[in-house]
This record gives C-alpha cells, sequence and structure tokens, in this order.
C-alpha cells in the first residue's frame, strides 16, 4: 500500500493511526498488517450501527471529533470524504487531530467528481480538493497510484485482463497533507 509505504518512510515513529468511513475496515486491516500491530495501533471509524461488527472499527460520525485524538494522532487516511456534509468542518477537525509530524492522506479519483447525490454529499475535481485542502494543511504530495487489478476476480482473470487491455483498471490520486507551520 502505498499510504504504508510513506508512513515507513516518512514517519518511522508512527504510533497512532485512523482510517476514517472505513464500511467493513478493510482500510484499517490492511494498515494494521503492513505497519506491523501492537507498534501501530489503527482504528477505523464509519457512521452505519454495523460498524461494530468489524475488528477495530468504531461507530462514529468522522467530523467529529474525541478529545483524547487532537495532536495525537500520527496518520489519518480516508477514500470516504465526499460523504461529507460540511467539508471545511471535516478536514479542519481532521488537521487537528495530527500531531505536530502526523499527516492526513486523501485519495482522489474521477468519480470524486461526479455530481453530488444522496450518498456522497459532496464532490470535488482533484484541483477543488487541493484548494480546499491548502486552506487546513500544506499539501506535500500528490502520488498517483493505479491499480491494476479488480478485486474479487481471479489471479487468472486479473493476468489475462492487464494482458490484454495493458492498462490500469483505476488510477488514484493519494493527496498528503502535512499540519501548516509543521516540517
Amino acid at each position: 500500500s502505498a499510504v504504508a509505504q510513506y508512513i515507513q518512510t516518512n514517519i518511522p515513529a508512527a504510533r497512532v493511526g485512523i482510517c476514517h468511513g472505513v464500511r467493513n475496515g478493510y482500510e484499517v486491516q490492511k494498515l494494521r498488517r503492513l505497519l506491523a500491530p501492537p507498534l501501530v495501533e489503527v482504528i477505523g471509524t464509519d457512521i452505519s450501527p454495523t460498524a461494530k461488527e468489524f475488528p477495530n472499527v468504531i461507530q462514529w460520525d468522522f467530523h467529529d471529533v474525541k478529545e483524547d485524538w487532537i495532536g495525537k494522532v500520527d496518520f489519518i487516511y480516508s477514500n470516504s470524504w465526499d460523504h461529507s456534509y460540511d467539508p471545511e468542518k471535516l478536514f479542519k477537525n481532521w488537521m487537528d487531530c495530527l500531531n505536530p509530524r502526523g499527516r492526513l492522506f486523501i485519495a482522489w479519483t474521477p468519480a470524486h467528481s461526479a455530481p453530488a447525490d444522496d450518498a456522497d454529499c459532496f464532490s470535488a475535481s482533484l484541483e477543488e480538493l487541493k484548494s480546499l485542502l491548502s486552506r487546513h494543511g500544506t499539501l506535500e504530495a500528490d502520488r498517483i497510484v493505479r491499480q491494476w487489478r479488480i478485486p474479487g476476480k481471479s489471479f487468472i482473470y486479473n493476468i489475462a485482463r492487464i494482458a490484454l487491455r495493458r492498462k490500469p483498471v483505476k488510477t488514484i490520486h493519494l493527496l498528503v497533507v502535512r499540519p501548516l507551520g509543521c516540517i
């Protein structure tokens, strides 16, 4: 995972991470595996009542913060920011949770710029999202990550698909944001 690699390289002393809007906790489990707990404690949040059914996931509105998170989190990851009804509040609160060496990781795909609807309350082009994030932190990186395989499909299917189509399933921009005034 590009997030885990970035953390290992740039935040080697990371101990606490939060993934917001995780549904079934896939990102949480992947980062916990790649970052080798118990050294790094990664939890997930989701507003759904089913959140409690998944390990290391709590039911929580990602617009809100717990008092004990403020200034203590090493990294936050989300690809669900487009579910926000108040993105200004969302990004301000997330940045408030980060410690001075912390980083916010935001995944953006072209689907995030589709018109808003009941589930995805907010949409933004890549440039609009960068502009919004720059009001709350300093954009440190825009890494392009290409997803080549289709999750849930067999190894043979994915190899054949790659050989025939020779292009990724999707391209993801991973935006890395650090708190204002931090190095």
